[in-house]
């Protein structure tokens, strides 16, 4: 069984891929997975050098038409039975050259009619219609993620149970270069790679939290880490007073992938923000808190036993929820850090206390 997934998404929401991909490799003997990307968001990164996959190609949307067509003429030639197109990783190009050049295979896709126009709806209905071929599976709201993608299995395979559980490849490796110390804290502080976002707490309180989290646990130390776009974002950065804390250690920007699962693999707690980082600490099944306000958190709450979800319910709680806004239109709606602002530093050590009490109190 050879199957093409589109995956142009971002690191978290392909984390939220893994269990379908694990999925069809129990279900298939001898199935042979290939992934198709094009966006810079570190997804690339998540399976990298796993037996599950079979071949990874890169086609970003910026390419010429002819550099396209040529893809998919060569993607013509594997001959894959199944080529599956996730709602929130299958750009319009893909959905329209796999059904001009990938016709010989059976095409299962997503369709969500969510905050679209009824114009606009009328014409994917239409769409619908017109592509019989394609299996098209909805997209209902109030449905986590990992099930979302598992439905695009599900419509071939009524006898799966899957395991739910997401995951990451990654190996050992030496970080002694980042001098980090027996016991720390990881915190991520930025989100949205250091872009507009209303999902991260504001640095006064990161600021106070690390006070209060040092005060408590004397032997601990914070580890911040973050992409390259946080780091980036020099006016945000400035307001953290915590910089130039020498018990807190600067990470931000200054790992790979396979480096930042070892930091964390390492941490005796992770705060993470609604974010791809969050979804590796989850998927890693480590002690984490995430930290949720107007993202839509049952499409995308970390699952594992061993993660915590604090809610800020300001007005902004869920303002997301079935797609309804984007982050950067509650960004311009709400004041800077507001959305976050219902989640209080006492609720935040009150579960690190929780979380640390076996291992360093």
């Amino acid at each position: 069984m050879k199957i093409l997934i589109s995956s142009y998404t971002g690191l978290g929401n392909f984390i939220l891929k893994t269990p379908l991909i694990n999925a069809i490799d129990k279900e298939y003997d001898s199935s042979q997975i290939d992934l198709i990307f094009g966006f810079p968001w570190g997804a690339e990164n998540v399976l990298r050098d796993s037996e599950l996959i079979n071949k990874e190609y890169w086609l970003p949307p910026q390419y010429s038409i002819q550099k396209k067509i040529n893809m998919f003429k060569f993607l013509r030639q594997q001959n894959y039975d199944i080529v599956m197109l996730p709602f929130d990783s299958s750009p319009n190009f893909i959905l329209l050259l796999s059904v001009l050049f990938l016709n010989r295979s059976q095409m299962i896709s997503h369709y969500s009619n969510h905050s679209l126009s009824i114009k606009t709806r009328l014409i994917k209905i239409c769409i619908r219609l017109f592509l019989l071929k394609v299996i098209w599976v909805p997209v209902p709201n109030g449905r986590h993620e990992i099930k979302l993608n598992l439905d695009l299995l599900h419509a071939v395979n009524n006898n799966l149970s899957p395991d739910h559980q997401t995951f990451i490849n990654w190996k050992s490796e030496n970080i002694s270069g980042f001098n980090l110390p027996e016991l720390y804290l990881v915190i991520q502080p930025l989100a949205a790679n250091g872009g507009p976002t209303p999902k991260t707490w504001s640095p006064e309180n990161f600021d106070k939290l690390i006070d209060e989290f040092l005060l408590k646990f004397p032997k601990m130390k914070v580890v911040l880490v973050g992409d390259a776009g946080d780091a980036g974002d020099v006016s945000k950065l400035k307001t953290f007073k915590m910089l130039s804390n020498s018990n807190v250690i600067n990470l931000l920007s200054k790992t790979t992938f396979n480096q930042l699962c070892n930091v964390l693999s390492n941490a005796q707690a992770i705060i993470a923000h609604d974010s791809g980082i969050m979804h590796v600490a989850n998927a890693l099944q480590l002690p984490l808190l995430a930290l949720y306000g107007p993202t839509d958190y049952t499409r995308t709450a970390p699952l594992a036993p061993s993660s915590h979800v604090l809610h800020s319910r300001t007005e902004c709680w869920r303002k997301m929820y079935g797609f309804k806004n984007s982050e950067k239109k509650l960004a311009k709606q709400y004041p800077c850090y507001y959305c976050m602002s219902g989640i209080s530093v006492n609720q935040v050590m009150d579960i690190l206390k929780i979380l640390l009490q076996k291992k360093v109190l």
